[in-house]
Order: structure tokens, then C-alpha cells, then sequence
């Protein structure tokens, strides 16, 4: 199945920050042809060095 990055938005710390050397964490909106979504929650690092962006094809590692 193929899931295309609908939306990709700041992760919401609340009111804890982030840990000393924590990297920046994003919430990735995925949604596949049949219009299901679903969210998960990786480093923006991540996102980048992979070259994924709104968009984007997700990478097949979600087993599905």
C-alpha cells in the first residue's frame, strides 16, 4: 500500500521542553489511496536526510 505525507507539523511539547540534545521531533500525516490516514511522530532530521517533504511518497517501512 502506498502512503503519500499529507501534512507535516511541529510536534507539541506541552509544557515540557525538549531534553537537552533531543533532536526535533514532527508530527507526519500519511494517507494512502483508499483515503485512510494515519499519524506518526519522527525526528525532522529524519525528514530531511531522507528527502521526504509534503508530498512525498513515504518510504515502504511501515509493513502494510
Amino acid at each position: 500500500m502506498t502512503w503519500k505525507v499529507l501534512q507535516i507539523q511541529e510536534a507539541d511539547y506541552g509544557c515540557e521542553e525538549r531534553l537537552a540534545g533531543e533532536k526535533t521531533k514532527v508530527i507526519v500525516t500519511l494517507q494512502n489511496e483508499g483515503g485512510e490516514q494515519k499519524e506518526l511522530t519522527v525526528e525532522d532530521d529524519w525528514l530531511y536526510e531522507n528527502g521526504i517533504d509534503e508530498g512525498s511518497i513515504w518510504p515502504d517501512l511501515l509493513g502494510d
